[in-house]
């Protein structure tokens, strides 16, 4: 009896540990080693990063495995961090085994900075709300390492997600066209024929002959509960790779579908105008 509960324990650790590496997987082409986070005390008057960043006191050092604290309130906070008012600086090494294009996405409240090999590569900075920016960059193989600023000031949201995607070899991200964003009216998921257009539109640019991999990712905006968001966006991610399943067979698709729920706004959602951009869908073709 013991030894048969000891297997089901060790089961159960095992399918925890694959479905945490997923999910890090989900998150990050990259593989980072373990991040280091220096906590550092801040004043009102810092509203954006300067070279003075680096010489504030350090109230405490964390490591993390991976940067995706979704949207939060401040009394949930960051593992093991209760400050209201801070800014961090975090280091790290990562090996690219495959030198390509790759794009980071960082997200954000308040602001934040991505540099790899001191080149500045996504700038969110500035005081405001949970936002998303994106940039592409070339990598060589090789050892290469990356720093990150953020800094939170007004204390009642904060949140960080790091994420990034392998877009292919250089000349090959070239013939491919740039991510598609279809736009959802509110507590919807079908497709409408507009939206079916602008799909159709944006599919007859892909390369007809290559193996093509899609990543349909489902957002939404901040009306309803997490989770429920969180289900809404994977249920428009989903209808969405069905469309293309359905109506593109005859091309070398492969699919990756993710949501994103809330957590991920390209603008503001304190008005009608900004929550119907962030109800999408978001589509990125890599070879």
């Amino acid at each position: 009896m013991y030894s048969r509960i000891f297997s089901l324990l060790v089961l159960l650790a095992s399918h925890q540990i694959l479905s945490s590496q997923s999910e890090l997987n989900l998150h990050s082409s990259l593989k980072f080693e373990e991040m280091y986070v220096s906590i550092l005390e801040i004043r009102d008057t810092l509203t954006r990063y300067s070279p003075n960043v680096e010489t504030l006191d350090v109230l405490q050092e964390e490591e993390w495995e991976e940067i995706y604290f979704p949207n939060r309130s401040i009394e949930e906070g960051f593992p093991g961090i209760y400050y209201e008012r801070f800014a961090m600086i975090i280091h790290s090494e990562f090996t690219v085994d495959e030198a390509g294009v790759y794009k980071f996405t960082l997200s954000s409240d308040d602001g934040s900075v991505i540099w790899i090999d001191d080149q500045e590569v996504v700038n969110n900075d500035g005081i405001h709300k949970m936002t998303t920016k994106e940039n592409t960059i070339f990598l060589d193989s090789g050892d290469h390492h990356m720093k990150l600023f953020y800094f939170q000031l007004w204390p009642d949201k904060l949140g960080l997600i790091l994420e990034t995607a392998f877009l292919g070899k250089k000349e090959v991200v070239a013939s491919l066209p740039g991510s598609l964003n279809i736009h959802f009216d509110s507590n919807v998921s079908e497709l409408n024929e507009e939206l079916k257009k602008n799909i159709d539109t944006w599919i007859k640019a892909l390369d007809k002959q290559s193996a093509i991999h899609l990543k349909i990712i489902g957002h939404t905006d901040n009306i309803g509960s997490e989770t429920k968001n969180k289900q809404l966006g994977m249920h428009r991610a989903n209808a969405t790779r069905k469309y293309i399943e359905e109506n593109y067979a005859n091309l070398n698709l492969s699919f990756s579908t993710a949501s994103r729920g809330y957590t991920q706004p390209i603008t503001s959602n304190e008005d009608g105008k900004g929550r119907s951009q962030n109800r999408r869908v978001e589509i990125v073709a890599s070879k």
